[in-house]
């Protein structure tokens, strides 16, 4: 039982690097300046260009946390935390790491939750 649970959690720890490894990929791409013209007569040019810089930092923001969502759930990995729900203390369904190995509450726990929102 303790071999199986130990492999499982290495499973998700290699799935947890290699998606935070592609999300740091693709924040480095929307980190790259983008290639705006320098035609400062079209005022649609420069509308296009502030749209699409404006859209690049949502996108990069949104890469942040998903990868501050990782990183936490690799620290609990290393304090042998992982798997536990935050909000109740229990242990969170195999399944649901499976699914979503960065999640921090049990299915319970996410069910009201959601139905507080």
């Amino acid at each position: 039982m303790i071999t199986r649970a130990k492999n499982f959690i290495l499973k998700i720890k290699e799935k947890l690097i290699g998606h935070f490894n592609d999300l740091k990929a693709k924040l480095k791409i929307q980190q790259e300046e983008p290639e705006f013209g320098d035609d400062i007569d079209s005022f649609e040019e420069e509308a296009d260009e502030t749209t699409e810089y404006s859209n690049r930092l949502g996108i990069q923001q949104t890469l942040k946390e998903e990868m501050g969502e990782v990183e936490h759930a690799l620290n609990k990995i290393d304090e042998g935390k992982f798997g536990i729900c935050e909000k109740c203390g229990k242990e969170i369904e195999p399944e649901l790491l499976e699914i979503d190995p960065e999640s921090r509450f049990c299915k319970a726990c996410k069910k009201n939750q959601n139905k507080k929102k």
